[in-house]
């Protein structure tokens, strides 16, 4: 689910209490353990709070979540801030690039998310597709950051099945690219499951190789937008988000050039009003 998926779903719940916790957070890893005490320090200020103010009975559902959160977030994939909303029906939290004044808890019959709808639109969200010798992962990525590893009945996909059990085989150049073809193209048929379902574009981190053999078989290639030559020494999910966030940047960047000569055009072809009045 994509932030602003995850917006719209927590936007329209109104039951009371509603748990809005964010708490400012680190990348690094030598900031772990200081992250994972203060969430739990917050959670606990949020379960005071709910005790002080709701019957057990009334709540145990949303306790009992709170107890757990802990042991469900990893905290060494942080990016600048962390967001959590809880309720009794409700369980689900926001990894994001954006920094807080600081760290809060709030408990309302709603969840706060206005300042988190003000910054999503300054930002990107695409899928980061990791194709390497040991097979093939997929990730959502917000800006410069991963927010999440996306596991499902097809991701991670194991190294291909599809290789050669011959010295002759091997020695057949159109049969090993078939062969790697044939493993690209069910890769393919996955990441578009989840393109079309969250209408992301998708950065590949691979060789150049199997990047050009994954356009020539893919169903949508315009789904993939460019893609970063695979650095085996640096596969960590940091490293991915650092190479792939320079690729959307080009794409960004050369969108805002094709809508500045769009513009220009327009005021050449006296299509652009810009007196008030006219406007009006």
């Amino acid at each position: 689910m994509t932030i602003k998926q995850k917006l719209e779903k927590l936007a329209l719940e109104r039951t009371s209490p509603c748990v809005t916790t964010s708490l400012k957070a680190h990348r690094t890893l030598d900031k772990t353990s200081h992250d994972e005490i203060l969430l739990k320090n917050l959670l606990s200020e949020a379960e005071k709070r709910l005790l002080a103010e709701y019957g057990k009975r009334e709540i145990a559902s949303l306790l009992e979540k709170i107890q757990t959160i802990p042991s469900k977030i990893d905290m060494r994939y942080n990016l600048e801030s962390l967001h959590i909303f809880l309720s009794n029906e409700t369980e689900e939290f926001i990894r994001s690039p954006w920094n807080i004044s600081q760290n809060s808890v709030q408990v309302t019959g709603s969840f706060n998310i206005r300042h988190l709808i003000k910054k999503f639109n300054r930002v990107t969200e695409y899928l980061i597709l990791f194709v390497s010798k040991g097979g093939s992962q997929l990730y959502l990525a917000l800006n410069d950051g991963i927010e999440e590893e996306i596991k499902n009945t097809d991701f991670p996909i194991s190294e291909t099945p599809h290789y050669v059990t011959s010295k002759k085989e091997a020695s057949n150049p159109k049969l090993v690219d078939d062969l790697t073809k044939e493993y690209l193209n069910k890769v393919d048929k996955a990441l578009l499951k989840v393109a079309n379902d969250l209408d992301l574009p998708c950065v590949v981190i691979a060789t150049e190789d199997n990047y050009t053999k994954l356009l020539e078989v893919a169903d949508r290639p315009n789904v993939y937008v460019g893609f970063r030559n695979v650095n085996y020494n640096e596969t960590s999910q940091h490293a991915l988000a650092d190479q792939a966030w320079n690729v959307m940047l080009e794409k960004l960047q050369s969108e805002r050039r094709e809508a500045i000569e769009e513009m220009k055009k327009a005021i050449n072809q006296r299509k652009v009003l810009t007196d008030l009045q006219e406007i009006y």
